[in-house]
């Protein structure tokens, strides 16, 4: 069994992109549209033939998703985000945080004279093959000179394995199932009491570490 309240002390200590969450700011623009695993195949791992628990299962969905989230630094269901900056990156590369990157779709920031401007898709290119992707000014442009404010960077940008939940990766689902029925199972305390459970089965560290984004952006 893996003690959750473990994964926070190891998260620290292996680099991955939550390491640099102070460092700026994230805000969830457009929600993923479904659920990284599917209610029917929760309740068929479950064995359940009854839909009585739906919201319940739901929920569950919900709370083992956030954790694999976390442990993985990963985004599971297309979503779009906000990200924030207050400075561009000193090697000139920005590596959008919760891979996989799909795609970019505007970066503006604040200039001199306090001005939003937003830069042409031409002027930059976008890599989403690796993980986490990559941006990087185009031969001949340097990203421009920022006003001296908090967040003069804003990054919009799409990520996530795909649309549905046959999308996200194999070891990724089974985790999650695994998740969900540790708190199903301990059901009692996660409604009555209000809180995840701080243990969680053994393999699940394994299928989710397996795939965590180490790379320190």
């Amino acid at each position: 069994m893996v003690n959750l309240r473990n994964f926070g002390d190891r998260a620290r200590r292996t680099p991955n992109v939550n390491d640099r969450v102070s460092k700026f700011t994230l805000e969830l623009l457009t929600p993923p549209a479904v659920k990284a695993i599917t209610l029917e195949s929760v309740r068929l791992n479950l064995r359940l033939d009854h839909i009585d628990e739906d919201d319940l299962l739901n929920d569950l969905i919900d709370m083992a998703t956030e954790i694999s989230q976390t442990i993985t630094s990963r985004q599971f269901i297309t979503a779009t985000y906000r990200w924030y900056l207050d400075n561009w990156p000193e090697e000139g590369i920005l590596r959008p945080p919760l891979p996989p990157l799909q795609s970019v779709s505007s970066i503006k920031f604040q200039d001199i004279d306090g001005n939003q401007q937003t830069i042409d898709a031409a002027d930059y290119e976008v890599d989403n093959k690796k993980q986490p992707g990559r941006i990087r000014p185009v031969p001949n442009f340097g990203w421009p000179s920022l006003d001296d404010v908090f967040n003069p960077i804003v990054v919009e940008y799409i990520c996530g394995f795909g649309d549905a939940a046959s999308d996200v990766l194999a070891s990724i689902r089974q985790a999650l199932k695994l998740i969900v029925n540790h708190l199903y199972e301990n059901r009692e305390e996660v409604v009555t009491i209000g809180k995840t459970p701080a243990v969680l089965p053994e393999g699940v560290q394994r299928l989710l570490t397996r795939n965590r984004n180490l790379l320190i952006i």
